[in-house]
């Protein structure tokens, strides 16, 4: 249709008077002499191309195109700077109304015809229906938090006008400081009447821009209050899509969101807040802003204050001796424990971390503010504690305060083995002497747990102080007072008993009066197997693997 109503205009032309159908010059087809945006919702926008035909030999140069107004919502989006001859290029408008109402503006055009040089287009367009943004709350308050946790809370955006809400920009901002998060202020096409985004120009003043380099005059390029971004129309977008950062290290916006997002008419979304309190903070109060820029009217930014403070942790402290024997009851005192916000009472939670392989501990009276720990009666080794107390407005203590109690046993000579079966039978052997036999009367197994190596009586003999017949262990061997000479540790893989596959990874570990001298490790892989470990020498307490 357009290439036959250029064709009539070349026709026209070559029977004019004014320029001979020999010159080359252009030849100006002026546009209509009005332009109609018609109905748009407040705050959207709509673009709109204007025709420039010309039916000339020569290219026409495009010298000015000026909006006359001052602050009108009409503005110009793309200018070309030429028109080729005998051709047709669109000029681009857009029109943002900020309210309802009818607005009218006058586009002066100036070319290089030599015959037509200017032309006014009268712009036309109504703003019609308007959105509106309902928050709730109003305020978001997050309370007391407790140092070193978080607490999320929504704000519900709510679309209750006759247009579509468009969210051009959510953003943080903290008292005093700049605003950080997604922020692009843009308006956002009218879901009717869409079109592809024109290239922009570039304004070195307000009201104008310049063309592109090696053509010269003024281009009107009115910066509006919001540039135009286009958004797909009656879409409601998730506010779930680009990440976003906070705009200090107490509030953050949760998640991720796309700006601008369109709200449909009487739909709702959230936006999720996380107030978060990190360790180490004072107890002020803390205060920052929600900004959300929308297409009301009323409402162009929309602000929703918030507000939290803060419960500083509880600190837990514990007192208990470094030592104590196997077997014995270690009080551990937990009633310095303390409160910076004097919020009381304190309550307690006392955990066993960690403890010697093969020991049986037990903690008594695990919630109150002392508490005693019970150790294994035979195994000697570290045990750690740990406690942790919460202030009546349920913030816990940050981290937990930890002690070790390290079970020092009466026995100088110490020698225990563990294994990581559970089917299978180990037996520890420490022989007194290198040549000594196993099964002897000088070899201290679960046959022989206490043999006569000292003077007669029990005083100064060793002891078989723990035997187990299955699984892991540990079996036990102590000596009080060691007699002078060579010690010989062995151990034996003595029953099977019915495992599928025996091998047994044992781990024996000689100590010097509570002091770890040695640790050895061996897989045995058959009944009967004999592993000699290690020989100690004593006084001296040298301990040397055995050959």
């Amino acid at each position: 249709m357009r290439r036959g109503w250029l064709v009539c205009w070349l026709l026209v032309a070559a029977c004019g008077r004014e320029a001979p159908p020999s010159s080359v010059v252009p030849r100006w087809v002026a546009p209509a002499s009005t332009l109609d945006f018609g109905a748009v919702p407040a705050l959207n926008e709509r673009t709109v191309s204007l025709p420039l035909v010309n039916v000339g030999r020569a290219s026409l140069r495009v010298v000015s195109a000026v909006v006359e107004e001052d602050g009108s919502p009409f503005r110009i989006v793309s200018v070309p700077e030429e028109v080729p001859a005998q051709a047709e290029t669109s000029l681009v408008l857009a029109f943002v109304p900020p309210r309802e109402s009818s607005y009218t503006a006058t586009l002066v055009l100036r070319t290089d015809d030599p015959i037509q040089e200017d032309v006014e287009v009268s712009l036309r367009g109504e703003g019609r229906t308007a959105a509106v943004l309902e928050l709730e709350p109003a305020l978001l308050d997050f309370g007391r938090v407790a140092e070193g946790s978080s607490v999320v809370r929504p704000v519900k955006l709510r679309s209750r006008g006759s247009a579509p809400l468009v969210l051009e920009s959510l953003t943080l901002e903290a008292p005093g400081g700049p605003r950080v998060g997604s922020e692009r202020t843009l308006a956002v096409a009218h879901p009717a009447r869409m079109s592809s985004t024109p290239e922009s120009l570039t304004a070195p003043k307000k009201g104008h821009a310049m063309p592109s380099p090696g053509r010269g005059g003024p281009f009107d390029v009115p910066a509006p209050e919001s540039p135009a971004v286009q958004s797909p129309g009656s879409e409601v977008a998730s506010l779930a899509q680009a990440s976003l950062t906070s705009a200090s290290p107490v509030f953050q916006l949760v998640g991720s969101t796309r700006t601008p997002t369109v709200l449909d008419l009487a739909s709702e979304v959230e936006v999720s807040v996380r107030y978060a309190v990190p360790s180490g903070v004072s107890a002020e109060d803390v205060s920052g802003t929600l900004v959300l820029r929308t297409t009301d009217p009323d409402q162009r930014e929309a602000r929703v204050p918030l507000r939290g403070s803060v419960n500083l942790a509880p600190v837990p402290v514990v007192s208990a001796p470094g030592e104590s024997v196997p077997g014995g009851e270690v009080v551990l005192d937990g009633t310095a424990s303390m409160d910076p916000d004097g919020e009381g009472p304190l309550t307690y939670a006392w955990e066993l971390v960690s403890l010697p392989v093969g020991a049986r501990a037990r903690l008594l009276s695990p919630a109150a503010s002392s508490s005693v720990l019970r150790l294994d009666p035979v195994v000697s080794g570290e045990y750690e504690v740990a406690l942790t107390v919460a202030d009546a407005a349920g913030a816990r203590s940050l981290r937990p305060t930890r002690a070790r109690v390290v079970a020092v046993p009466a026995q100088q000579l110490w020698v225990d083995v563990t294994w990581n079966h559970a089917e299978t039978d180990l037996d520890l052997h420490v022989l007194r002497g290198v040549d000594a036999a196993l099964g002897s009367v000088d070899d201290c197994h679960y046959a022989n747990p206490r043999p006569d190596w000292g003077t007669p009586g029990f005083t100064e003999d060793p002891e078989l102080l723990r035997d187990r017949l299955t699984g892991f262990g540990p079996e036990v061997f102590g000596y009080e007072r060691p007699v002078s000479g060579t010690y010989r540790v062995a151990v034996v893989l003595s029953r099977e008993n019915g495992a599928v596959d025996p091998r047994s990874e044992a781990t024996v570990r000689v100590y010097d009066r509570g002091v770890l001298k040695g640790e050895f490790r061996r897989t045995l892989s058959r009944q009967g197997e004999v592993w000699t470990v290690a020989d100690v020498q004593w006084p001296s307490g040298v301990v040397t693997e055995a050959p």
